[in-house]
């Protein structure tokens, strides 16, 4: 098959299942930073999703490996274990026992390595495009279905981007000529000594000594 790869932008958001809100997460080293702001919900569920293209269980967990332990940064201590499932893509071209050795190699290394912090489940999910259903496609729904009514409902912040709030708390207060303002106060128009420093650090602008230049934005600050 020759399908063209598409590349996240950003972080794509879908609101389709009523369920839940998808996060997609790029997988470019480079995003990397913004990513630990938005990970390491202990109400999240986090479906980590791994090209299987050549049976390798090396190449597997070395992406598993990427995304657990950036999560893991996130998490605080002593707090419960999050949730995870593990989806295993582009392995229609194995064939079927060496395809189902490889699933339960990855669930059950993912375990040994991070099962102290990690829920993954009783396995790993598959799709396959010779099946019309994606072969697991409705199984991991099912299931994320499953783990929203038994999850609690509350939304906790993750670490990392609390410390940064609580961060800004403490300055704004020690500092009381510090220039914290909400976003929504600015007239953009008339207040551009506060808009244009507040563009160039979300990355919108780029001014230089004779011009102000539009950066096109491909990440979420």
């Amino acid at each position: 098959l020759n399908i063209p790869h598409v590349w996240t932008e950003g972080i794509e958001m879908d609101v389709r299942w009523e369920e839940y809100t998808l996060w997609d997460f790029p997988g470019q080293m480079e995003l990397y930073p913004s990513h630990r702001l938005f990970l390491a919900c202990e109400t999240a569920v986090y479906v980590l999703v791994v090209n299987g293209r050549r049976g390798d269980l090396a190449r597997c967990m070395q992406q598993l490996y990427k995304w657990l332990s950036l999560i893991r940064s996130g998490m605080r201590e002593g707090g419960n274990q999050v949730v995870a499932r593990i989806v295993v893509t582009h392995t229609d071209a194995l064939l079927p026992d060496s395809r189902s050795a490889l699933l339960l190699n990855v669930h059950e290394r993912a375990r040994t390595l991070f099962g102290n912090h990690f829920d993954f489940g009783e396995r790993c999910y598959v799709t396959l495009y010779e099946c019309s259903d994606g072969c697991d496609v409705d199984d991991i729904r099912t299931e994320l279905v499953r783990l929203r009514s038994v999850l609690p409902q509350n939304r906790q912040l993750p670490a990392s981007y609390q410390a940064i709030c609580d961060e800004v708390v403490t300055m704004a207060r020690e500092i009381p000529q510090w220039p914290v303002v909400p976003l929504t106060s600015i007239d953009w128009r008339e207040q551009q000594e506060q808009a244009l420093p507040c563009l160039q650090d979300l990355g919108f602008v780029r001014q230089t000594t004779d011009k102000l230049i539009l950066e096109p934005v491909t990440w979420l600050s």
